[in-house]
């Protein structure tokens, strides 16, 4: 359709799943979704396709700011061998430069415009990665790799 906000060149993807959306929003999100949504939910999975087809947001708590073409040249980008770290995300490493200049959770999350969870998950998952034990030890491996 002419003028219509969704184009079909747009693709628009929601993360349904009946587990924990705590423990896989960041995962989903972080890989393209536009929101993660319970699937027991499905008057509200009905009304976020509606508003999602037609450009708008779904205004739900789980919801991502980057479209899924967004999320996608992003991770493109991530998997380049330009990268230095190609086994952390852009985003790991833009919070892992703040851990480094001395930011809180806090703090990081209302420079990205994240909440405070999300920024511990980034960093829980750096350590995994990196095979640090706590967000400090992170930090200086962190560092090391960088100077590398």
């Amino acid at each position: 359709m002419p003028g219509h906000p969704l184009q079909n060149t747009e693709i628009v993807l929601i993360g349904i799943t009946a587990f924990s959306l705590e423990r896989y929003y960041a995962q989903a999100l972080e890989n393209g979704a536009a929101c993660l949504m319970d699937k027991a939910q499905v008057r509200d999975i009905c009304q976020a396709l509606c508003l999602l087809a037609n450009g708008q947001s779904p205004h739900v708590k789980y919801e991502s700011s980057e479209t899924a073409q967004e999320a996608y040249a992003r991770l493109s980008i991530e998997d380049s061998p330009k990268r230095r770290y190609k086994n952390l995300t852009r985003r790991e490493e833009e919070v892992m430069n703040l851990c480094a200049l001395g930011y809180t959770s806090k703090e990081i999350g209302v420079k990205l415009g994240i909440g405070e969870p999300t920024v511990k998950t980034y960093i829980k998952r750096v350590a995994e990665k990196i095979g640090a034990k706590n967000r400090t030890q992170a930090v200086i491996k962190w560092l090391e790799k960088k100077d590398e």
